[in-house]
């Protein structure tokens, strides 16, 4: 067999040379004494990847296509599979005759690629044991018939690849799969990495841990492939990642199931995408001073896209904000952090008084979302290791969350009790933003030492703020057209406000706890009482009524929302969801 390092070094040389903005080459080095048997095909997927990238990731076909708008949904393209091999299709694309016309290039599509999709299919999902999940039966009859229709719904969001992934890889821009997994729904047609944290908590609940478990494990395969999970499951999303909550669904699958040998060999995997957080050469570690002590630095986090091409999947919209690479960088980099896109990244508004994509500066931000992520992966490899028995691996990821708890302590802490920010790497001021992102600071455990009454002084806070509406905790303050914006609220969010304030464990944040998953879940079912699906998002002022604004039309499904809202049934089984919001 090829060695793994003559394997590498060819591998960095295609890739160096064809496509410098796809920079996995630092990555492949950095990783290839991880590589196992699973991977002994690795050169030849790397090949196949990068041929495909030829058409779907970059190039004159994508420009061409994009540009003369042949579809409505920038998306549509580069997830059409295609009937030959790149370098033919290039070839008869390059033939056409100029200049290119909307109709002619229409024509070569049709006959040149497949239906969007249809490189996916569905996965006959085994019915769920409804009769043995114990907290179904708890609730009240509406609940339970909501309740038991989203874990039916599960088998409408179970997807496979393909077996011509497996055959013509290089004909696809779907990753390769070896177990099945979950999309969001609508035109999310492949799994998302943040997103399959509360689909995996939901499956988790309704009784389908073996789906859960594969679905991680997909995750765990990206990171040997990569030495990080990329944004979604197709290779234009594989030059940035997402939220890192991996380390949170391999604990979530252990704890339900109680396999250590998952647990051992998934915090390798572990190590790995934490060395890609960590690493200088990523980019995404940044020193920052502390304010009024000269000289003293702390380090924390950062989102950070090294590309700065428009986005395949969105290039005609990238194109419409900007031609500048720095702006394609701030994009891509928005899109890491899953909050694509808000006027929290906007440091500056531009003459007019409004936000523009155009002054994003995501790049000079460390968030305070991603570096409490980051300290619960911390804490819970510690955990995990200590389950194993490995002291000398826990006591080493608990002196980094230490570290990195009083980081955040230093620059993002404000007021006592404090309140949290975003923060400027370069000065180290906090961002003048109030946000929902501020909450995951109780979800990662970063108050668990705080005393009962600062503890109530930071719910009764929250309780206070303008965050808080009737159907919801709302993304921000400002309302920009933007999708992580108010009006809007995020399952996600609400559910990582929900653990939080649970986890403050006082009588007050409790009952605040509850009232927010009240407001959730009687909007949710007014929603859905009607319609029968579940909103990607929805609007937190209005009860009942789905999100708005950001690139495209609200999404139905949908894959995060059904599982926050199973788990918060599971939670508050007595609430009726019938009420008023």
């Amino acid at each position: 067999m090829t060695s793994i390092y003559t394997m590498v070094v060819r591998c960095v040389g295609i890739l160096v040379s064809t496509a410098a903005t796809y920079y996995l080459a630092v990555r492949v080095i950095s990783h290839a004494n991880a590589l196992g048997e699973k991977d002994k095909d690795f050169e030849e997927w790397r090949q196949a990847y990068d041929r495909a990238c030829a058409v779907y990731c970059r190039g004159e076909l994508l420009d061409a296509v994009q540009r003369l708008k042949l579809f409505r949904d920038s998306k549509s393209f580069v997830d059409m599979p295609m009937k030959l091999d790149p370098e033919d299709i290039m070839a008869a694309f390059r033939s056409l005759p100029r200049p290119l016309l909307p109709q002619t290039l229409s024509d070569f599509v049709a006959e040149h690629f497949l239906q969007p999709g249809s490189d996916v299919i569905p996965y006959p999902l085994p019915s769920p044991e409804i009769v043995g999940l114990n907290w179904i039966e708890e609730l009240n009859g509406p609940a339970k018939s909501w309740a038991m229709d989203l874990i039916k719904k599960w088998a409408q969001l179970t997807r496979k690849t393909a077996p011509s992934v497996s055959k013509n890889p290089e004909r696809t821009s779907t990753l390769h799969r070896r177990h099945v997994f979950v999309v969001p729904g609508g035109r999310f047609r492949e799994s998302y990495y943040w997103d399959s944290y509360w689909i995996v908590k939901g499956l988790i609940i309704s009784g389908l841990g073996s789906i859960a478990k594969g679905v991680v494990k997909n995750l765990l395969d990206d990171v040997h492939k990569f030495g990080f999970v990329p944004n979604g499951g197709r290779i234009y999303y594989a030059t940035r990642s997402q939220p890192p909550l991996l380390c949170s669904m391999v604990r979530e699958v252990y704890e339900s199931s109680d396999d250590k040998e998952f647990l051992s060999s998934a915090l390798r995997t572990l190590e790995i995408e934490y060395s890609f957080w960590m690493s200088p050469a990523n980019s995404r570690v940044v020193a920052i001073p502390v304010p009024n002590i000269n000289g003293v630095t702390v380090e924390l986090n950062r989102y950070y896209s090294k590309d700065n091409t428009p986005r395949p999947e969105s290039y005609r919209e990238d194109l419409n904000t900007s031609e500048s690479p720095h702006i394609f960088r701030e994009i891509r980099s928005a899109a890491e952090s899953g909050w694509d896109f808000s006027s929290r990244w906007i440091l500056n508004k531009n003459q007019s008084g409004g936000y523009s994509l155009k002054d994003l500066a995501v790049t000079s931000l460390a968030p305070v979302d991603l570096n409490a992520f980051l300290y619960s992966m911390e804490s819970s490899m510690s955990h995990l290791y200590s389950v194993l028995g490995n002291t000398h691996a826990s006591g080493r990821f608990s002196k980094a969350a230490v570290r990195r708890k009083n980081a955040i302590m230093k620059v993002m802490a404000h007021g006592s009790p404090a309140r949290f920010f975003d923060v400027d790497i370069k000065t180290g001021k906090p961002s003048p933003y109030s946000t929902a992102a501020e909450y995951t600071i109780m979800w990662a455990g970063l108050l668990d030492d705080w005393d009962s009454k600062e503890k109530d002084e930071y719910a009764a806070r929250i309780a206070k703020s303008t965050l808080l509406r009737p159907a919801g905790i709302s993304t921000t303050e400002i309302n920009s057209g933007q999708q992580w914006d108010m009006p809007n609220s995020w399952p996600p969010l609400q559910e990582l406000v929900c653990v939080g304030l649970q986890r403050l464990n006082t009588e007050y944040s409790q009952n605040l706890a509850r009232s927010v998953a009240e407001r959730w879940l009687r909007s949710n079912y007014k929603a859905w009482k009607p319609k029968g699906y579940m909103f990607e998002k929805y609007n937190a002022i209005v009860c009942g009524k789905g999100g708005q604004g950001g690139e495209y039309q609200v999404q139905v499904g949908f894959g995060w929302s059904n599982g926050v809202a199973l788990q918060l049934m599971k939670l508050y089984p007595d609430v009726d969801v019938t009420a008023p919001c």
